[in-house]
């Protein structure tokens, strides 16, 4: 399991939106996207 994976399973059990998560994090949610699709 990669990175990408990982995170978008991480942020699906804490029920986050990618937006949201980008809010948190301090990036945009499209970078977001590209870390959970090529990460």
């Amino acid at each position: 399991m990669g990175f990408g994976e990982r995170l978008k399973e991480a942020r699906i059990e804490k029920g986050l939106s990618q937006t949201e998560l980008g809010k948190l994090a301090g990036v945009h949610y499209t970078q977001i996207g590209r870390y959970e699709n090529k990460g």
